[in-house]
Formats: structure tokens, C-alpha cells, sequence
């Protein structure tokens, strides 16, 4: 597919060498993918970590239906689509850690009102700050930033792994967790966490080069991104994964211990396996992907649009549950690693906030919308239903990725 001319044409940062064609991370390299990962880590906690309870601690709160639960879950997404464009801009104008803090002290605030909250609608205002400090675009432009392009994507599938592990954290510790503290008391050592976060970006991530010094994006820069078809797909995956994500979370907790007879305190080494498994997968695929990305990412499409077909038969079976979760997060770690890294690549290299900011948009937005559509589904007790219209929309994106393009010449 023939794209619009200025959509197609890399700009060249001011004042750089050519980069290395070593492929071996530098030090500097290393050090942004240990805090830099470590900051995003901690702050998707705030979304993990509940995913695994939620559904059940929802229960417990004043006024709550399956709808407001699945409002409470996915509001923190749809603030934080609404905020990462407007916040990746400021991170382009103003530098990227000024940003990352503010976003972290909104985070922390969330948390609190959320620790203290007694009903769904105090539990969604405390999920809808948490989502207000929209970081994840600042947080992804500036791992572009300390990094070469030719080991970028090695850099996001590392990060990819440290978040995979704050999956498998976070849906061991969830239940455990909640058994001790409670949810509330979960939320209130997130909000300590954004605080640590806040400690590392002052203290350990270097500044690294802020590529848009020039003025902040205008309008025309925008049009620029939304023009380049290659971009909007990928940004539409991210949206596609979160949504089913959320949504199959929404559900399959309630499914586990109503269906397949499994405790909620056995949920955490039930997640543990599933997710340690998954994530012994990602190093050896993104190696084997490195030359057909388009092509291992719609292979993947069209494996997610099976796995959730499946979710329909196996909820009944923890064993074979299990094993649709495996191939589910095996799919969702490998395209949550190299969407990221595709859009940084192919985007303009003095807009890469404006552009991971649009990435993020799609990203949590998909989050919101997943959250929403489990909690209409299962209000009317539509589990089949919600499974089937997951696999539709996953087959839609299967569909927009025919023809994709990720070719070499299109390398900033």
C-alpha cells in the first residue's frame, strides 16, 4: 500500500552522528531499560494488580452492578486516552521526566481515593485519577531517546519482559494480597510504589536527548501521524489486545470459581503458571520474528481470534483453561513488545511523543472499552456472547493487517 509522501518521510534528529551498527546495548542503553522498565512496570501495576480481584471485590462495594463494575476497571483507560496525546505533546516540549512526574503524583493520588473508596462510584473517581497520570507515551519516547534504532526493538521486547513480569506479580500477588490487606490496602501501597517510581526517575534515569526542541507539535504534525496507515494499525492492535485483556479479566475470575471449581486462593499459582509459561516463549519468538514482524503479527491475530472461541468450551476445566490463557499471553506478550517498538520506528523521530502518545490513546482506550463490554455482557449473564464479539473484532484486525508493511527502507 502506497502511503502519503509526508506520512512516508523519516526526519533526521539535529546534530547526531549516524547511529552504530553495533548491536550490542551500550551501558547507557541498559541503564534505561532497567529504570525506565522498572518506572513502567510499577506504574501498570496500578492496572494489573487488580485484574486477577476486581470482579470479586466488586461485590462487596455500595451500589455495585456488573456494569459499574466494568466502568470502575476500564475508566482508568479511557482517562488515560483521553491524556496521552496532550501529555506525550508536553513531553516533546517541556522534557520528558518533568512529565513523567507530574503524571506519577496524579497516579498516587488515584490510588489513595481508591484505597478509601466504599462504593463503585468512589472506586471509579479514585480509577479515574489513577488513569489521569498518563505517562506511558512520555515513558516510551524517552526509552527512543536513549536508544539506537537498530537495537530499539530489543530494548521494548526487554521492557515487554519486565512488564510481563509485573503480569506475573501482580496476578500471583492480587489474590494473596487481598487476602491479607484487602483491595484497599492493595491500593494504598500502589499509590507508596508511584512514590518509589517518583524516587527512580530523579535519581537514577539519565536525561538522555529530547529529539523536538524545536516547537511542540502543531496540528499539522498530528495530521502527519494520523495519515500514516501503518501506524494507525498497529495503534488499533494495542487497542485490540487491551480490550480482550480487560475483558477476558472481567470474566474468567468469576468463571474460575463458579465453573471450574477453583478457589480464589488457588487463582494466584494458577496465574503463576500460566504467565511464567507464557513468558519463556517471548526472547526465542521475537528472534524468530525479527525479519516478518507483519507477518508473525497476523499469524498472532488470527491465534487470538481462536483462543477466545475456545474460552466458550473450556471455562468448565481449569487444566484447559489454562491452557488458552498460555497461548493467549504468549500472543499478547510478543505484540505488546513489538508495537511499540514498530511505532517508534516508523514514526517521524522529532514527534515520537505526539506519535507513542496516539499508540497509548489506542492502547488504554481498548482497556476502557474491554471493561465496559464485559460488564454489559455479563449483566445479562452473556458470557458465550462476549467471547464471540472479542474473536469478531480480533478478526477485523486480522483482516487491516493483510498488506502491512514494515519494510527496511522506512527505518529512521
Amino acid at each position: 500500500m502506497h502511503l502519503p509522501h509526508q506520512a512516508c518521510m523519516p526526519r533526521k534528529p539535529m546534530g547526531l552522528n549516524s547511529p552504530s551498527t553495533d548491536s550490542s546495548l551500550t551501558a547507557l542503553e541498559y541503564r534505561a531499560v532497567g529504570t525506565l522498565g522498572g518506572v513502567y512496570a510499577l506504574r501498570m501495576l496500578g492496572l494489573f494488580i487488580i485484574l486477577p480481584v476486581f470482579a470479586i471485590y466488586a461485590e462487596t462495594l455500595q451500589n455495585s452492578t456488573p456494569v459499574l463494575a466494568g466502568i470502575a476497571v476500564g475508566i482508568y483507560g479511557l482517562t488515560q486516552a483521553m491524556l496521552q496525546v496532550p501529555m506525550g505533546w508536553l513531553s516533546d516540549r517541556f522534557g520528558r521526566r518533568a512529565v513523567v512526574l507530574l503524571g506519577l503524583t496524579v497516579f498516587m493520588v488515584g490510588s489513595l481515593v481508591a484505597a478509601d473508596a466504599t462504593s463503585i462510584e468512589q472506586m471509579i473517581v479514585g480509577r479515574a485519577l489513577q488513569g489521569a497520570g498518563a505517562i506511558s507515551a512520555a515513558l516510551t519516547a524517552w526509552v527512543a531517546d536513549l536508544s539506537r534504532e537498530q537495537v530499539r526493538a530489543r530494548m521494548m521486547g526487554m521492557i515487554g519482559m519486565l512488564i510481563g513480569s509485573t503480569f506475573i506479580i501482580s496476578l500471583i500477588a492480587g489474590p494473596l494480597l487481598a487476602g491479607k490487606i484487602g483491595v484497599d490496602g492493595i491500593f494504598a501501597l500502589v499509590a507508596g510504589l508511584a512514590i518509589l517510581a517518583m524516587v527512580m526517575v530523579l535519581v537514577l534515569i539519565p536525561a538522555g536527548r529530547v529529539a523536538s526542541q524545536r516547537a511542540a507539535g502543531s496540528w499539522g504534525d498530528m495530521r502527519e501521524i494520523l495519515r500514516d496507515s501503518r501506524l494507525l494499525r498497529l495503534s488499533l492492535g494495542a487497542s485490540i489486545i487491551h480490550m480482550l485483556l480487560t475483558a477476558n479479566f472481567m470474566s474468567l475470575p468469576l468463571a474460575m470459581r463458579d465453573l471450574a471449581g477453583l478457589p480464589v486462593e488457588q487463582h494466584s499459582m494458577f496465574y503463576l503458571v500460566v504467565l511464567a509459561g507464557s513468558a519463556l516463549f517471548l526472547f526465542p519468538i521475537l528472534r524468530l520474528a525479527q525479519s516478518r514482524v507483519a507477518g508473525w503479527m497476523r499469524t498472532f491475530a488470527l491465534i487470538l481470534v481462536v483462543s477466545e472461541v475456545a474460552l466458550i468450551f473450556v471455562r468448565h476445566e481449569a487444566m484447559l483453561l489454562g491452557g488458552v490463557l498460555l497461548i493467549f499471553f504468549i500472543v499478547f506478550n510478543f505484540l505488546e513488545a513489538q508495537l511499540p517498538a514498530q511505532v517508534s520506528r516508523l514514526c517521524p523521530v522529532d514527534l515520537k511523543g505526539m506519535a507513542l502518545g496516539v499508540f497509548s490513546t489506542a492502547q488504554f482506550m481498548g482497556a476502557f472499552l474491554g471493561g465496559l463490554l464485559a460488564g454489559l455482557f455479563l449483566e445479562g449473564q452473556n458470557a458465550e456472547a462476549l467471547y464471540l464479539t472479542l474473536a469478531g473484532i480480533a478478526v477485523f484486525w486480522a483482516l487491516l493487517l493483510n498488506g502491512l508493511e514494515l519494510s527496511e527502507e522506512r527505518r529512521i
